[in-house]
């Protein structure tokens, strides 16, 4: 029995209909972000600008202080020589890159180390000076000045890192003694021309330069200070304080009557030969 056919089964299928191909068709269209992708993308733009800001905020808020005692802890446990920039950064949980970027090689972070020590020291003895405690009495105001002097020399005599560096690293200090003034040397004579200059205005230190003042003060102290280890034990550092304190204080002193006339040396740079007769001259 024959099935019946269906009335398009012979026929043959419809050829697909081709559309004409669009002039722009030939190269790829440049798409355009939508309004949500380009959100997006601003988000993580400012998100990554965020955490590289919020990276360097805290790299550069860890103080310097932080630094500075590290590096202190390690020069008085280990010695400058020792003592490396990688090791500090260690101690004071900052990275290398931290430390070098704000001291470049060890020198200049054990100058600063000491720069900081050192103005702990003098600070506190100027502004003990300077108190107004001694009113306007001439005596009791340079009494005050040259003690303050003497206790911020004994001060570094006893500060166990100024000991320690002139026990294992004395090289570091003398630059400071032979070359040049260092900040703390600085500093001490600015506020030494400063005491000095008040203590002129009521009196109690004789007319003179300030500033030549200050440096022979400075030099006089400061020789003390690195000095007087050297000369053994046979004076003890107390005797030695007083004499200092003797010393500054007749160096300062007004003088009681009128001043002397002092003669500098004839032209030439020579005195002339002092005449002494022979002593069978009258014989």
């Amino acid at each position: 029995m024959n099935r019946p056919t269906h009335p398009h089964a012979g026929a043959a299928a419809p050829a697909a209909t081709q559309r004409p191909a669009a002039p722009h068709d030939a190269a790829p269209q440049a798409t355009t972000p939508t309004p949500q992708a380009t959100t997006s993308q601003a988000t993580t733009s400012n998100t990554a600008a965020s955490n590289t800001a919020a990276s360097r905020t805290a790299t550069s808020a860890v103080p310097d202080d932080v630094v500075l005692d590290a590096a202190a802890a390690l020069l008085m446990t280990i010695g400058v020589r020792r003592t490396t920039l990688a090791e500090v950064a260690r101690q004071a949980g900052v990275s290398r890159m931290t430390l070098y970027r704000r001291w470049p090689d060890l020198r200049s972070l054990v100058r600063d180390v000491m720069s900081r020590e050192w103005a702990r020291i003098v600070v506190p003895g100027a502004m003990a000076a300077g108190d107004g405690k001694a009113g306007t009495d001439p005596a009791a105001t340079r009494a005050e000045l040259v003690r303050s002097l003497v206790a911020t020399a004994q001060a570094f005599q006893a500060n166990p890192l100024f000991l320690r560096i002139c026990a294992t690293d004395g090289e570091l200090l003398a630059p400071y003694i032979l070359e040049r003034l260092g900040t703390t040397q600085l500093l001490v004579l600015d506020l030494l021309r400063e005491r000095l200059a008040a203590a002129r205005a009521v009196g109690a230190v004789r007319a003179g330069d300030p500033a030549a003042q200050a440096r022979m003060v400075l030099l006089a102290t400061q020789s003390y200070v690195l000095s007087a280890g050297a000369l053994g034990d046979e004076v003890s550092r107390d005797a030695l304080a007083q004499e200092l304190y003797l010393m500054l204080d007749g160096y300062l002193a007004p003088p009681e009557g009128p001043p002397p006339v002092v003669e500098g040396p004839p032209p030439g740079g020579s005195r002339p030969a002092e005449h002494r007769e022979h002593p069978g001259a009258h014989t």
